[in-house]
């Protein structure tokens, strides 16, 4: 049902608008729900920018399929607390109100809850100074700067900067107010279409061409402007290209904004807080007992930890860690900083201090060389902690993330000592944490995990028990709001690595940043065991296990939904099931056939769709080889015995066993691993294997061979050559040359016919062409186009079909069967291209050398224009023709 209402005259958040209205009630079943999915598009359609909002009982959950309708109508809900019925928007609805919100009541006898929809009626603070980094575009900037930073101030290097910055601030909003609403501005420098009207009377009027062209660079400037605004705002890190995408930008700023506060929260005994203080009190009270307390008094002692040290720093390593800070450093860390970052409690960004650089460069390094003489000024060392909503509708305090927003010199601070410490993070800390390690990657643990848990459903197997544990910690993305509270903190240690270790792989722990999984017997015993080792690690690190259910297992589609990195970031550390794969294609395609209509279909295959640009795709990368090349990267480590990777060492002790990954049996262990060792056979021919002393390679099982694994082409070599299975590959080499005892079978002959050439030094594995990449084996696994043939398009015009090659030919050949010369170019060209490619062919399985494509359409047009040059043309219509269509300027022909 839909109707237009008008706001009471008491709804003094409301401006005059008869609003369009949704009541919406689902019916049960999905397929009897598309007629209620088409109604609201046709809405959708009809009511284009006006503000909508649609409410009641869908009667489905908000999943994958309920996300991809919301895009077609464009509508977003609102901040919920409650998760029953529910109430959603449009684009139009949060920019007028952006800070709405609706509650779930008691639903008492019904089955459906009230909503109450609720405005901003709050009185509004006065908002923190933020720098925007537009300001730096300025031809104002480097002299306000210069102006406030030439004032001498008394004091410590650290405390002189700390005050400049704070006199700039009233300097750079008297800046902004000027500059004025970028927006706007973009609006009135758009609107210089009369002078355009003028020039399609007078084109070839000199002042009216110079003035479009002045209010081109205006539009321009302003549009520049509004962009480097919006994105820093947007915090939309992948878009850092291409059209200006305003749109994006606004509707990501307004769903930020809509979901930055907190209306209500239920407290520890139950009770629903409104008001704005209660709620602010709530937030306070629950971090002054998180981060403050008793706790500052526990004294540690060093002697208690050190028999779970893994490792002692030498002189050598402990004199590298306090060598003095070289200026080169702190320059480094300013300019490594994102420039689109939250900034901390003192509102500015990096991008300030990297535009200001030259001003006040020197004044900073005297400032962060101040700290390492034991100086740190409050006004540096404070935190705002922002929070961000874990859940869809949080309804308490611990539904919360809490962020740590710091100043930009206490994360050059901090930079600096993390860039130190990165020198020997992988001695100090146990290798069952992989996550922010160098050199390490929480993927192992992933893949780890995966293993362990893949037999816990067999039956008869010893009773297993895995505890996951979340501890409590401030870390993550940001959001921009207001603070509320001042909390005063407490010096001790805070941040210390996991005191449990591992030796060898008899390990009980897996780490995920600030999560852990245990292992023990399925037993009280064990149990009680980890549960009082926790209490300890709490008492001493001041991490505080989360007693309450978590969940263990999500959907992929889930975790997927809703963060761009993550789908990256996933398909980096997990095989997608073939399911998965079809349902995310399913939404690009339907992103980008349909958009935001309801009606539409594929123009072109998706095959063709992820092809490169240059062979005639869009440039979309295809999920499923993405995902094999990503994966790619673990079996690289295996066949290269990676012993960094906690994964490999597990694979290499229970999967393997003295065995070649080559030859393994693929039955066996978890699916994911089953699935990294069907990669085997498409990775293998660009594997070059480095024969030197021979101690690496199974002489039986690796194919350093040309013909392959041996086992598998003779699997009854060993006992017809008297050479053990077991053997390596020394075993028939002596002094750097082949040694193979005398072999009589007729099929195992075969062997010394090709033996491939011993290199000085160890055995080695090495990627032809260079270093494993994942785009060289996403090059593998992709579909490809003829890439010659459209580079050759760009130089000659002819007709390609884009099919399949043998299709082409023939089609070529039948087409381009008739006498005329310009045919005959054609088939002579269709000759070359044949040539080339088999030529290339050739080098590249021979030579292990390769040629761009780009370099093989440049060899056939040179050819082909030689072979047309050399031929005595008649000077006639077909002949001028043919040197057009080659771009063979016309020979002048001397006169006897």
């Amino acid at each position: 049902m839909s109707c237009v209402f008008k706001p009471f005259a008491q709804w003094s958040w409301f401006t005059d608008y008869d609003m369009p209205a949704t009541v919406v009630y689902g019916a049960n079943d999905s397929v009897s729900r598309r007629g209620l999915w088409q109604s609201l598009v046709t809405l959708a359609d009809s009511i284009s920018d006006e503000p909508w909002i649609v409410g009641g009982d869908f009667n489905t959950v908000v999943g994958y399929e309920e996300n991809s309708f919301l895009g077609i109508i464009a509508v977003k809900e609102i901040v919920a607390y409650g998760n029953v019925d529910r109430l959603l928007v449009n684009d139009a609805w949060l920019r007028l109100w952006p800070n709405s919100h609706y509650q779930c009541l008691n639903a008492r006898t019904s089955d459906h809850s009230p909503l109450v929809l609720r405005g901003d009626t709050d009185n509004h603070t006065v908002s923190m100074f933020r720098f925007d980094n537009y300001l730096t575009m300025s031809s104002e900037f480097i002299p306000l700067v210069q102006n406030v930073w030439r004032h001498r101030i008394e004091g410590t290097s650290m405390y002189a900067v700390t005050r400049k910055l704070r006199a700039l601030k009233p300097v750079f909003r008297t800046l902004r107010k000027k500059k004025g609403d970028l927006s706007v501005n973009v609006k009135l420098a758009a609107d210089f279409w009369p002078v355009q009207q003028l020039l399609q009377i007078d084109r070839h009027n000199t002042l009216l061409l110079c003035l479009e062209k002045c209010c081109k660079l205006v539009f321009f400037k302003a549009t520049k402007l509004e962009q480097v605004m919006l994105q820093q705002r947007a915090k939309i890190q992948w878009l850092k290209g291409g059209d200006q995408c305003s749109r994006i930008f606004f509707r990501k700023v307004a769903m930020r904004r809509a979901s930055k506060r907190v209306f209500q929260i239920i407290n520890e005994d139950g009770h629903t807080l409104t008001t704005q203080e209660d709620v602010v009190n709530e937030f306070v009270s629950f971090y002054q007992r998180l981060l403050g307390g008793d706790r500052r008094r526990e004294f540690i002692d060093l002697r208690y930890l050190r028999p779970w040290a893994r490792h002692v720093l030498t002189q050598e390593e402990s004199q590298a860690l306090v060598q003095s800070v070289t200026r080169e450093e702190i320059k480094d860390a300013f300019f490594d900083i994102a420039e689109d970052k939250a900034p901390g409690p003192d509102g500015y960004s990096s991008g300030f201090y990297k535009a200001a650089w030259p001003v006040i460069g020197e004044e900073m390094i005297k400032a962060i060389l101040e700290f390492f003489t034991g100086r740190l000024l409050k006004q540096v060392n404070t935190t705002i902690l922002a929070l961000i909503p874990k859940v869809r509708a949080p309804s308490t305090v611990s539904d919360f993330r809490p962020i740590s927003c710091c100043n930009v010199l206490y994360k050059v601070i901090t930079k600096i000592i993390v860039q130190r410490l990165r020198l020997v993070l992988d001695k100090l800390i146990s290798p069952s944490q992989n996550a922010f390690v160098p050199g390490r990657s929480i993927g192992d643990n992933i893949l780890l995990a995966q293993e362990l848990f893949a037999g816990y459903n067999r039956q008869g197997l010893p009773m297993r028990c895995a505890l996951k544990v979340d501890l409590r910690k401030a870390h993550g993305m940001d959001n921009q709001w207001e603070p509320s509270r001042f909390l005063q903190g407490f010096r001790g240690m805070r941040d210390s690595p996991s005191i449990g270790g591992a030796r060898s792989l008899d390990f009980f722990q897996l780490c995920f940043a600030d999560d852990l999984l245990l292992f023990c017997k399925a037993d009280v015993a064990s149990v009680r065991v980890f549960r009082h080792g926790l209490a300890e690690f709490a008492k001493l690190s001041g991490y505080m296990p989360i007693h309450k259910r978590v969940s263990l297992f999500s959907p992929v589609q889930h975790r997927m939904s809703g963060n761009n990195y993550l789908q990256h970031y996933i398909s980096r550390r997990v095989t997608f099931p073939s399911g998965v794969i079809r349902e995310v294609e399913k939404k690009m395609r339907t992103f980008l056939w349909k958009g935001n209509s309801a009606v539409g279909y594929p123009k072109v295959a998706w095959s063709v769709v992820c092809k490169p640009i240059e062979e005639g795709g869009q440039g979309i990368r295809d999920i499923l080889a993405l995902n094999k090349a990503l994966m790619s990267r673990h079996l690289w480590n295996v066949i290269q015995n990676n012993q960094s990777s906690i994964w490999v060492k597990w694979i290499a002790h229970t999967r393997l066993r003295h065995k070649s990954v080559w030859t393994v049996d693929v039955k066996g262990g978890s699916w994911g691993w089953r699935k990294i060792l069907r990669l085997r056979s498409a990775l293998l021919p660009y594997i070059e294997f480095k024969i030197g002393d021979g101690e690496s390679f199974s002489l039986w099982h690796d194919p350093w061979h040309s013909l392959g694994s041996l086992i598998t082409r003779f699997p009854r070599g060993p006992g017809r050559t008297n050479i053990p299975e077991a053997a390596k590959l020394s075993a028939v080499l002596v002094d750097g040359d082949w040694s193979w005892p005398p072999i009589t079978d007729l099929e195992c002959i075969e062997i010394l016919h090709v033996l491939p050439i011993i290199h000085n030094g160890s055995d080695s594995i090495l990627w032809r062409g260079g270093g494993f990449s994942t785009k060289a084996v996403y090059d593998i696994f992709r579909n490809h186009g003829p890439k010659c043939i459209r580079i050759l398009k760009g130089t000659v015009r002819f007709t390609w079909p884009n099919r399949a090659w043998a299709v082409d030919i023939a089609w070529a050949s039948k087409r381009w069967n008739g006498r005329h010369i310009v045919q005959a170019a054609y088939r002579a060209l269709l000759a070359a291209i044949v040539y080339h490619i088999w030529q290339e062919r050739n080098r590249r399985v021979f030579q292990q050398s390769m040629r761009p494509s780009s370099t093989i359409a440049r060899i056939v047009v040179d050819e082909m224009r030689q072979k047309i040059i050399s031929i005595d043309l008649p000077d006639s219509v077909s002949s001028r023709g043919l040197y057009r269509l080659w771009r063979i300027p016309w020979p002048v022909r001397g006169t006897a």
